[in-house]
C-alpha cells in the first residue's frame, strides 16, 4: 500500500457516505433500526472490501477473494432469510404507508410470515452492497460515476413527496461526499498520491461551508407554505385519493398501521431519572394567554404495572362513526383557533381540548388519539376551552359511549384496587360523593412527596402507584398522573392517562414548544362536559390555572380571568357583533404574523439559499479549474523529459477531441519516441509539443463561440 493517507481517506468516505445514505432513508420514512448494528456492520464491510481493492493487484486473486466474501455472505443471508425477507417487507410497507395516499401502489405488502416492526437486518444487507460497490469504484477503479449512482439511488424515494425529506445531517453528509468526489476525480485517475490530501480538504471545506449556511438559515426558521398543503390536495384529487372516513369501522387495523411511531404502551417499571434536552417539537399560535394542553395520546388499559391504549377487543365495542374529539355543541360562541407547526412529521395531530371539527386529512381512531393521514407539519383548529357550566355532548351520542366508557376505563387488576381502595379508606376519599371524587384525589395525590425529574425507578416486585403514594418520596408526572388515574378508578370514576405537551402561550405569537414540554396527566369522565383534564402534578409544575393552592397574587389573577371569561360569554349572546369584531382583529394580527414570517423571511431564505448554492457551485467549479492547471503545470515542468512529453501528449489529445486538425507527424513521432522507445527526448523536442500544445489551445478557442470557450475553460480545463 503506496500511499496510507488516500487509502484511509477513500475508506473513511466510503463508510461516511454508505451511513449517510441509510440513514437518508431511516430518517425520512421513521425506520426503527439498531444503529450500533449497523454501524459496526458499515466498518467492517468497508474494511474488508477496501483492504482487498489496495492490497491484492492481480485481477483473478481479487475477482476469486469477492467470489469467495459474496458466497459466505449469501450463506449467512440464507440462514437468516425469513428475518430479512420480514424487514424487507417492514421497510417496504414504510415508504408505502407515503405513497399509497397519492400513488397507485399498494398501501401493504407481506414478505414472509414474521411480523417485523424493525429493519436493522435488511439495511446490514444493503450495507453489505453499498459497501462492496463504492469501495472498489474508489479505491480499485478510481471511477466516480458507480459511486453517485449507486448513493443517489437509494435516496431519490426520500424527495418524491413533500413530506418524506430526510434529517438534514446524513443529507449533507451525502452531498458534501459526493461534491468532494467530483472536485478532486481529476487526481484520483491522474494523481492518486495526492489525491488523499486533496480529498480531505475539499471534503472538510465542503462540509463546513454547508453547515454555515445551515447555522445562517436554520431549517427551524423556514416556515410551511400553503402552496404544499395544496400541492397535497391536489395530487389527492389528481390520484383519487380521499381521506379515510371509515377508519374508525376498523380502530386496530388503523392503530396498528401507526403503531410503530406511537408508545403504544408505557412501561411504568423502567421509569426512571429523566433529563431534559429542550429539542424543538412544534411551535404554536394561540388567541389566548396562559397554560394550553395538547392532547396526543390516551391510554386505556392498566396491567402489570404498564398503561396500554385500546385493545382490539375494546375498538371492536367502540360506538360506531362516533367522535369523541368533537363533542362540543356548536352553538357554542367561546371559540377559539390554534394553528400548529412541527418541526418534523408525525402520524399523530396534537389537539386542544374541546375541538370543534377534525380538519380536513386528519382522522379520529376511536378515542385514542387524531392520525395525522397525510403527515401534514402544520395545521390549524378551532376549538372550545373548557369551562363547567358548558355542556359539550350532544344528546344523540352520549348514551352508547357513556356505555362504552364504563366498560373500558374502570379496569383494574384486583390486588390494585383494592390496596387503592386501603390508601382511599385511609384517608376519608371513600367517604365523599362521586362528583366530589376527582378534585379530592387531585388534592391528595399532588401532597405526595415532591417533584424531582431525579426520581429513581420502583424496585422490582412493587406495584407501581401503591409503591409511588407509600412509599416513595419524589416523582414527576408520570408517577402523579398513573397515581390519581388507578385511584379515580378503584373509587369507581371513568379515569385514564393521558400523554402530550403542555405550555404556556402569548396571544398573537408563536410560541415554542420543546421536548421539555412533553407532559402526563389524567383525564376523568364526566357523562355531560366528557372527558375533563385533571393535574394531578404538584404546584412546582403545575399551571396557575390548575392549582388550587394560589398565591394571593395568583388568586386576583384567577378571578379577574374568570371575571372576564364570563363578561366575554355575556356580551356574545348580546352582542354579536362586537365578538366578531374582536376575533376578526386576532385574525388579521395572526395573519400579518403569518405573512412576515412565510413571506418576508420565507422569501429572504429562499434567496438566500438560493444565492448560496449558486455561489458554492461556482466556486467548486472555480476550485477544480485551479487544481487541475496547477497540477498539469507541475506534470509540464518537473520531472524527466519523457515523462513530461507523456503528460503533453496526452493534453494535446485532449485538445483534439474538440478539434477536426490531424496531429502533425513530428509531434506524434516524438510523442511516441518518448512512451515507446530508449530515446530520451531532448529540450528541442520537448518545445515543439509545448508550442503546438499551445497553438492548439489558442486556435481551439478562436474557433469557439462564447459559450464553447466558457465550457471548455471551466468544464473540460483545456
Amino acid at each position: 500500500m503506496k500511499n496510507k493517507v488516500s487509502f484511509f481517506v477513500d475508506f473513511s468516505l466510503t463508510a461516511m457516505l454508505v451511513l449517510g445514505v441509510l440513514w437518508c432513508n431511516i430518517t425520512a420514512f421513521e425506520v426503527n433500526v439498531n444503529p450500533i448494528v449497523i454501524i459496526v456492520s458499515t466498518l467492517i464491510f468497508t474494511s474488508i472490501f477496501s483492504l482487498i481493492s489496495a492490497l491484492i493487484k492481480s485481477r483473478t486473486k481479487f475477482l476469486l477473494s469477492i467470489a469467495v466474501i459474496a458466497i459466505i455472505f449469501t450463506f449467512t443471508v440464507l440462514f437468516s432469510l425469513e428475518s430479512i425477507l420480514s424487514q424487507t417487507g417492514y421497510f417496504i410497507n414504510q415508504i408505502l404507508s407515503y405513497y399509497s395516499k397519492y400513488l397507485a401502489v399498494p398501501d401493504y405488502i407481506i414478505l414472509g410470515t414474521e411480523n417485523s416492526n424493525d429493519a436493522t437486518l435488511f439495511l446490514v444487507f444493503i450495507a453489505f452492497i453499498l459497501c462492496s460497490v463504492i469501495s472498489v469504484s474508489l479505491i480499485r477503479a478510481r471511477r466516480l460515476l458507480p459511486v453517485s449512482i449507486i448513493s443517489i439511488s437509494p435516496i431519490i424515494p426520500c424527495f418524491i413527496l413533500v413530506n418524506t425529506l430526510p434529517s438534514l445531517i446524513p443529507l449533507i453528509l451525502v452531498v458534501s461526499i459526493l461534491f468532494s468526489l467530483y472536485i478532486t476525480s481529476f487526481f484520483r485517475r491522474k494523481n492518486p498520491i495526492q489525491n488523499g490530501i486533496v480529498t480531505i480538504i475539499i471534503t472538510a471545506f465542503t462540509i463546513l461551508t454547508a453547515v454555515v449556511i445551515c447555522l445562517i438559515n436554520p431549517v427551524e426558521g423556514y416556515e410551511r407554505y400553503e402552496w404544499q398543503d395544496n400541492l397535497l390536495s391536489y395530487m389527492h384529487e389528481l390520484t383519487g385519493f380521499k381521506s379515510n372516513d371509515s377508519l374508525n369501522n376498523n380502530i386496530s387495523k388503523s392503530l396498528n398501521e401507526i403503531g410503530n411511531s406511537l408508545s403504544e404502551k408505557e412501561n411504568l417499571a423502567e421509569i426512571g431519572p429523566i433529563e431534559q434536552k429542550s429539542d424543538k417539537a412544534m411551535r404554536i399560535f394561540t388567541e389566548t394567554n396562559g397554560p394550553i394542553y395538547l392532547k396526543g395520546l390516551a391510554y386505556a388499559d392498566f396491567n402489570n404495572n404498564e398503561w396500554s391504549i385500546l385493545s382490539n377487543e375494546q375498538s371492536n365495542i367502540f360506538p360506531k362513526d362516533f367522535n369523541s374529539f368533537t363533542m362540543t355543541k356548536s352553538h357554542i360562541t367561546n371559540n377559539k383557533e390554534i394553528s400548529i407547526i412541527t418541526e418534523s412529521s408525525q402520524d399523530i395531530m396534537y389537539s386542544p381540548y374541546f375541538s370543534l371539527e377534525i380538519p380536513e386529512n386528519f382522522s379520529a381512531l376511536g378515542d385514542v388519539c387524531i392520525r395525522n393521514n397525510n403527515k401534514l407539519l402544520s395545521y390549524d383548529i378551532n376549538y372550545s376551552p373548557y369551562s363547567e357550566s358548558l355542556v359539550y355532548f350532544t344528546d344523540e351520542t352520549s348514551k352508547e359511549y357513556n356505555r362504552f366508557v364504563e366498560a373500558t376505563y374502570l379496569g383494574l387488576p384486583d390486588d390494585t384496587k383494592q390496596k387503592m381502595r386501603e390508601i382511599a379508606d385511609r384517608n376519608g376519599l371513600t367517604a365523599l360523593k362521586k362528583s366530589e371524587i376527582p378534585n379530592a384525589v387531585k388534592e391528595f395525590v399532588s401532597k405526595k412527596g415532591y417533584y424531582s425529574l431525579d426520581t429513581p425507578k420502583m424496585p422490582d416486585g412493587k406495584d407501581f402507584p401503591v409503591w409511588f403514594l407509600e412509599e416513595a418520596d419524589s416523582g414527576y408526572c408520570v408517577h402523579y398522573a398513573t397515581a390519581a388515574a388507578v385511584m379515580l378508578r378503584a373509587l369507581g370514576v371513568p379515569a385514564r392517562y393521558v400523554t402530550g405537551y403542555y405550555a404556556n402561550a402569548e396571544s398573537g405569537r408563536w410560541t415554542t414548544v420543546t421536548s421539555d414540554n412533553a407532559h402526563a396527566w389524567v383525564e376523568y369522565y364526566d357523562s355531560t362536559a366528557g372527558w375533563i383534564p385533571l393535574e394531578a402534578t404538584p404546584s412546582s409544575f403545575r399551571p396557575w390555572q390548575y392549582n388550587n393552592t394560589l398565591t394571593d397574587t395568583e388568586a386576583e389573577q384567577t378571578t379577574q380571568q374568570q371575571d372576564v371569561t364570563q363578561s366575554v360569554t355575556e356580551q356574545a349572546t348580546n352582542a354579536p357583533d362586537t365578538l366578531q369584531e374582536s376575533t376578526a382583529a386576532v385574525q388579521i394580527d395572526k395573519n400579518e404574523n403569518n405573512n412576515k414570517n412565510t413571506s418576508d423571511y420565507g422569501i429572504l431564505n429562499t434567496v438566500l439559499i438560493s444565492v448560496g448554492i449558486v455561489l458554492a457551485i461556482i466556486l467548486t467549479i472555480i476550485i477544480r479549474r485551479i487544481i487541475i492547471l496547477r497540477t498539469r503545470a507541475s506534470q509540464f515542468e518537473k520531472g524527466r523529459n519523457n515523462r513530461r512529453a507523456k503528460y503533453i501528449y496526452r493534453y494535446i489529445l485532449k485538445i483534439m477531441r474538440f478539434s477536426n486538425n490531424p496531429i502533425p507527424n513530428e509531434v506524434e513521432e516524438s510523442a511516441l519516441k518518448a512512451k515507446f522507445s530508449n530515446h530520451t527526448i531532448d529540450k528541442k523536442e520537448l518545445d515543439v509539443l509545448l508550442n503546438y500544445a499551445d497553438n492548439a489551445k489558442n486556435e481551439l478557442y478562436n474557433n469557439s463561440s462564447l459559450i464553447k470557450r466558457v465550457y471548455f475553460k471551466f468544464i473540460v480545463v483545456i
